[in-house]
């Protein structure tokens, strides 16, 4: 259940470690000697000839073949490595060893919702399935083989070597799919950042072939109030987006369906108020889909739209106090439903993006102590009373809505999550003397006004964002609230 917590990621060397594309080596040629005449008319046919049209996409580099061979013996290695710590740190893993009968592995009785820190489920396994994703894409496995391989390195290590536990279905779940949004980030982010520095042919795919956006923004203000009264705020943001489909946004028509997981963003957060501070990422990705656009021209004068529907999937980590109170949550964004919209006009633009997905999470539930605190005689779930978090189901959904005119823009956010706890699959389920139902729910909204200085592409801006967390633990209601507002500067590149 603790697997491989500690294995290091190796983000953007992962996609160093292999190519993804072979060198396209430009054949040599021996130069012909002209006479003056002919090499003059030549010049002036240079000249007067108008300027050759850009592709809409660069012709695909030769493909090498996957490795399989070293994906399969690098996964092994990943194994061997948590194994020896698994065995060599017996201090901190004895205490799960329950030594379930072999049989109960497989018919389902020995399936439990474990009852490990938030750090070691939602930190560590969901690095060491994007660790085993990762070095499968870098060896040019295709997503879908990629994801078999980091699945199945979780599961032989949850049925297999940590025989000695129950078998962690929380693990399961989270592993590998995690794996998936977090690995598919990094491995792109791998190979845009190496097809700029070695390029094979003088002319970067990524120039062409590849679509990406980059913001960090620095802000910082008031928080307007929470539990534990108001105080100033700050904030360090990034978001990177990354589409690798050809011409994407840029002059011309398309209309095509994809299935290699080619869009995928992150995005970080790292606030710090008066009350606390705290860390909040999430990576995502479209796994399959469909996208058509029609634009003319660039810059201020680009008319045009762009439409994608397809299956979203990601993965968002949060862990803070800076709202003033302690915020734990983990979701995994199961497949769901993904639209957007993108308009141009010559003085006008505006997007909008909508996501809906069923999420599985960990979150914890304030209202727990209150629970507690009239019930203790009783004993409940081992993992709110452990960790102060429970497991859950639900529903959640998202939008975005961005609004300009010349330099000037208007970005609105919200998000809202509702969930459900598992009942019955505690690990310690044959101790509860109640299994005490929980629920939780998370909305959180935000908007934004900035303006383009020219020349620079930094956008300063104001903001205000608004966060709603609820909890029930068997008729025990909670409603926490905070409000902030900030101006800063964000830096597009």
């Amino acid at each position: 259940m603790r697997q491989a917590g500690r294995v290091f990621p190796l983000a953007i060397a992962l996609a160093a470690h292999v190519r993804a594309e072979d060198s396209v080596t430009t054949p040599v040629t021996t130069p012909v000697t002209e006479n003056p005449e002919t090499s003059l008319q030549s010049a002036r046919t240079l000249l007067t000839a108008p300027p050759p049209q850009a592709p809409l996409a660069l012709p695909p580099k030769a493909k090498a073949l996957p490795r399989y061979d070293l994906a399969a013996y690098e996964a092994a290695i990943i194994l061997a490595c948590g194994t020896g710590w698994y065995w060599l740190d017996k201090k901190t893993n004895q205490p799960d060893w329950d030594n379930p009968s072999f049989a109960s592995r497989f018919d389902g009785d020995a399936w439990r919702l474990d009852n490990n820190s938030f750090g070691v489920n939602f930190v560590g396994h969901p690095l060491t399935g994007a660790l085993s994703y990762s070095v499968a894409r870098a060896h040019r496995l295709e997503p879908w083989s990629a994801f078999a391989f980091a699945f199945g390195t979780s599961l032989g290590w949850e049925l297999g070597i940590e025989f000695k536990e129950k078998v962690s279905t929380n693990d399961v779940i989270v592993t590998g799919p995690s794996g998936v949004p977090v690995g598919e980030v990094v491995y792109k982010a791998g190979v845009e950042v190496l097809d700029a520095l070695y390029p094979d042919d003088g002319v970067p795919e990524a120039a062409v072939n590849r679509w990406r956006r980059a913001e960090v923004s620095l802000e910082a203000g008031a928080l307007l109030s929470s539990p534990a009264g108001a105080g100033d705020a700050e904030s360090l943001r990034s978001r990177v987006e990354m589409v690798w489909l050809p011409g994407y946004r840029t002059s011309g028509d398309a209309a095509r369906w994809f299935g290699q997981v080619e869009v995928a963003s992150i995005a970080v957060d790292v606030p710090r108020t008066s009350q606390g501070a705290g860390f909040d990422a999430e990576a995502s990705v479209v796994l399959a889909g469909y996208q058509a656009q029609h634009y003319d021209g660039d810059g201020l004068g680009r008319r045009g739209w762009s439409v994608m529907a397809g299956t979203p999937f990601g993965y968002r980590y949060r862990a803070s106090s800076d709202q003033g109170f302690r915020e734990l949550l983990a979701t995994l964004r199961m497949p769901g439903l993904l639209a957007a919209v993108a308009f141009d006009e010559p003085g006008f633009r505006a997007e909008v993006q909508l996501e809906a997905h069923v999420d599985f999470a960990g979150i914890s539930a304030p209202a727990y102590a209150q629970w507690a605190a009239t019930h203790l005689d009783l004993v409940g779930k081992s993992i709110l009373r452990r960790e102060g978090y429970f497991y859950g189901f639900g529903p959640s959904a998202t939008a975005r809505v961005v609004v300009g005119s010349g330099p000037f823009e208007v970005t609105g956010e919200a998000s809202a999550l509702a969930l459900r706890s598992i009942d019955g699959m505690d690990r310690a389920q044959e101790a509860l003397q109640v299994d005490e139902r929980a629920r939780a729910g998370v909305f959180e909204a935000a908007v934004r006004a900035s303006w383009a200085l020219p020349w620079t592409g930094l956008r300063p801006f104001v903001r205000g964002a608004w966060s709603r967390w609820s909890s029930v633990v068997d008729g025990n209601a909670s409603l926490l609230a905070s409000d902030r507002a900030t101006a800063g500067v964000q830096l597009t590149f």
